[in-house]
């Protein structure tokens, strides 16, 4: 009788943990697996990019974020043009402003044929960066005050290098010849301003465009502490919508103010560019849709990897999107959430 008893329980807990584990299985199977071409490894998007990764697997949305490397986000888009199977279950990190260049065939998309991101809409913002200019000189106040300066840039690989060029001739107003761009890579003319071999020289900052949130980018967060007294130089409102218009991207102005950069006395207007996570039309609506409802569900949570993560909220999420731009799904869960109209 009791050996008996012991099997009736032992095939009962028997029975409870294959349903138990059971039901564990099948919830994981029903998440829908969704891949995402990121950036370098190490960078901030890369780390931004495991986050959304950890946060989809915790959530108990019907869909996991599968997260992988990539050389880059011009990579991401000539890839996909390559591949366009992918576009059905990739999402990728990218630049509006990119895309726009894409779109026309320029830049790095010169060789390819026009419109490879035609299809392509933005999901949702992870990363604000503004891109300006300091010098030690007081009397440099706007970057048509550049002419015949030795400029500490970026590469002509990094924002920092290429597009400050736009913003010296196209947003300036400059030739070329008018002045002499250091292209010599971040570090190194950070380097370069403090050994007065360049001034003035870029300078770039993670923002949140809504609060108005400011944290200087490592590079040139190595210049502000030495404590030195640095003198923001305006591009201008003007300069900036010209650059726009003749790049054919978006118009990337912003405002930065004193009360939220130290060291700056007077408002300056510099530019600005957007990164974040995109899907082609092909993508599941009803995936976009349940991806970025988690995004705004969880917006604190990035705060835990990244100090990116602490500038990011719901409302920058959407900064600067349209209903044509933004993917079906995406735009159906911020006009629930009131974010978008």
């Amino acid at each position: 009788m009791k050996n008996a008893i012991k099997k009736l329980k032992l095939a009962t807990m028997t029975i409870l943990l294959t349903f138990a584990f059971g039901s564990i299985n099948t919830a994981l199977a029903e998440k829908a697996r969704v891949d995402l071409l990121s950036s370098p490894f190490g960078t901030s998007s890369y780390i931004i990019g495991t986050a959304l990764e950890e946060i989809t697997r915790d959530s108990d949305a019907p869909l996991q974020v599968g997260h992988s490397e990539s050389p880059g986000v011009a990579y991401n888009l000539i890839k996909m043009a390559k591949k366009p199977a992918l576009k059905k279950t990739t999402i990728q990190a990218n630049s509006i402003q990119l895309i726009y260049m894409a779109r026309a065939g320029a830049g790095p998309f010169k060789r390819m044929k026009g419109g490879i991101a035609k299809d392509i809409r933005q999901i949702a913002n992870y990363n604000v960066t503004a891109r300006f200019y300091v010098s030690r000189d007081p009397a440099i106040k706007e970057i048509t005050d550049l002419k015949g300066k030795s400029i500490g840039l970026g590469t002509k690989q990094q924002a920092w290098g290429f597009a400050a060029i736009w913003d010296l001739t196209l947003g300036g107003g400059m030739k070329p010849n008018q002045f002499k761009p250091q292209l010599i890579g971040t570090k190194a003319a950070i380097s370069a301003f403090k050994d007065r071999l360049v001034d003035p020289v870029v300078g770039g900052a993670y923002i949140n465009p809504v609060t108005g949130q400011y944290v200087p980018a490592p590079f040139f967060r190595e210049l502000t502490a030495t404590g030195e007294k640095l003198y923001y130089i305006n591009v201008g409102e003007k300069g900036l919508r010209r650059e726009s218009k003749m790049l054919r991207i978006p118009h990337s102005a912003f405002t930065l103010k004193p009360e939220n950069v130290p060291g700056l006395n007077q408002p300056i207007t510099i530019s600005m560019s957007t990164l974040g996570w995109m899907a082609y039309l092909d993508f599941p609506e009803e995936q976009a849709y349940q991806l970025t409802k988690v995004l705004i569900k969880n917006v604190d949570k990035f705060a835990k990897y990244h100090a990116l993560g602490q500038l990011m909220s719901k409302e920058m999420l959407c900064y600067q999107f349209t209903p044509e731009e933004t993917h079906p799904g995406a735009y159906r869960a911020y006009k629930e959430a009131g974010l978008m109209k």
